[in-house]
């Protein structure tokens, strides 16, 4: 927020958010900048689940930021492998019964349940559901490149794909 409103992810004086949808049809947050760094956070890279989208991110982040400039996706699993794993999900459900991943058949989409929305004869995300897509860091990469972006750097513990202009 341009005003300064929601500072709790920094104290620093010199940073100065704003806050604004990435991909609304008149992006006004293009127009605020240059930027030294672009954030898309929590899951929304995994709300995309068409590769125009991502690449449509990708383009106005690179047009936000100069050379030298950042863009940081939050909230990427990159450990997806786990999700995989039949020791850890068989059928889909964790082993702990508390958390379910439906898959979309032959897609890496699916949708995510938790606690009572657990259910194991429903192996496919429902219409109602919200379907989240799991990129793969060499498809963002490749999107990505598209538009100047260097290969990601990772901050798994953290969950953070980081993407830089130039050099």
């Amino acid at each position: 927020d341009s005003r300064g409103r929601d500072r709790r992810w920094s104290t620093d004086p010199g940073i100065h958010p704003v806050e604004e949808d990435f991909l609304g049809p008149d992006p006004a947050w293009l127009r605020a900048g240059p930027f030294d760094v672009v954030c898309c956070l929590g899951n929304t890279i995994n709300l995309f689940l068409e590769d125009d989208r991502v690449e449509r991110l990708f383009e106005l982040a690179s047009r936000a930021v100069g050379e030298g400039g950042v863009l940081v996706l939050d909230d990427v699993p990159c450990w997806c492998e786990e999700w995989l794993d039949p020791e850890d999900w068989p059928d889909g459900i964790h082993r702990s019964g508390t958390q379910q991943l439906a898959w979309v058949p032959d897609a890496p989409i699916f949708s995510y349940r938790r606690g009572t929305e657990v259910d194991p004869g429903a192996r496919v995300p429902g219409p109602e559901e919200r379907l989240l897509r799991l990129w793969s860091a060499p498809e963002l990469d490749r999107l990505a490149d598209l538009h100047g972006w260097t290969p990601s750097r990772h901050l798994e513990d953290d969950l953070l794909m980081v993407f830089s202009r130039g050099s």
